[in-house]
């Protein structure tokens, strides 16, 4: 004969069954919130330090405008004063030695110390750019669009000065292959080494003036201005470092010297 034992638990009901479904997805519920609450914080540190980061990186960048305004009115005032011995030389065929490339150090020219990305490179290379407020990715991606536009300008005046040079170089010495002798041009040349020069001018000038631009653009990265002062600190930009030059003084007499360009 069979003994009937009562059961040692607990009939699971329909009611237990949905506590114990409510209770795993709350259980689920909170370990979301936390994961997500912890995500955000992190998000929200990322996106203050790569603020912190690009502003560093603005300010650095303000400053190499600057020396790049001053770098071209050098290569700038060099480059009329060249295209005057020129002229001086076709009109009164004056014997002038070749007024050289002006040097910030001993054999290194002026260049311009034009503005870094490295900061803006990383963000968008992680991702992290998504994590700035939307008016500061615009105003940083117009920004950097402003630099490489500034580089575009300045391949263009390097392109034009290396046209030069070569042109210069068929003219020069084997002991002095970066100085040209102006006496060894005749008037055709001298016309054909005017236009290469006046090209070299104006395009240095243009790359000049398109950095105004990207200066005006930049102010807006670094200044908290007010409508009002933009425009303001737009009219100073664009009026400032203007062209205007001051007349270069001849040339030197040629000489019997090795290299022009090494004398005083």
């Amino acid at each position: 004969m069979l003994d009937v034992h009562p059961p040692h638990s607990p009939t699971h009901t329909w009611k237990d069954f949905f506590i114990h479904i409510a209770t795993i997805t709350v259980g689920l519920l909170i370990a979301v919130g936390i994961e997500q609450t912890v995500e955000t914080l992190h998000h929200h540190h990322q996106a203050h330090e790569l603020e912190e980061n690009l502003q560093d990186e603005a300010h650095n960048n303000a400053q190499r405008i600057e020396n790049s305004y001053g770098a071209s009115d050098i290569e700038l005032q060099w480059l009329l004063g060249l295209q005057q011995d020129i002229q001086t030389v076709l009109t009164t065929h004056a014997k002038l030695a070749y007024r050289p490339r002006p040097q910030s150090a001993p054999g290194v020219p002026f260049i311009w110390d034009l503005p870094v990305t490295g900061v803006w490179d990383a963000a968008k290379q992680s991702g992290t750019v998504a994590l700035l407020p939307a008016h500061l990715a615009e105003q940083y991606t117009s920004d950097y669009h402003q630099v490489e536009i500034s580089y575009d300008y300045r391949t263009r005046f390097y392109t034009a000065l290396a046209q030069q040079q070569a042109y210069e170089s068929k003219f020069a010495s084997p002991a002095c292959p970066t100085t040209p002798d102006l006496t060894r041009m005749n008037p055709e040349q001298l016309e054909q080494y005017s236009t290469l020069v006046g090209n070299t001018f104006a395009a240095g000038l243009a790359a000049k003036n398109r950095l105004r631009i990207f200066q005006y653009v930049h102010n807006t990265i670094t200044h908290d201005f007010t409508p009002e002062a933009a425009a303001a600190d737009r009219t100073a930009v664009l009026r400032s470092h203007e062209d205007s030059f001051p007349a270069p003084a001849l040339g030197r007499p040629a000489s019997d010297a090795t290299c022009s360009a090494s004398q005083p």
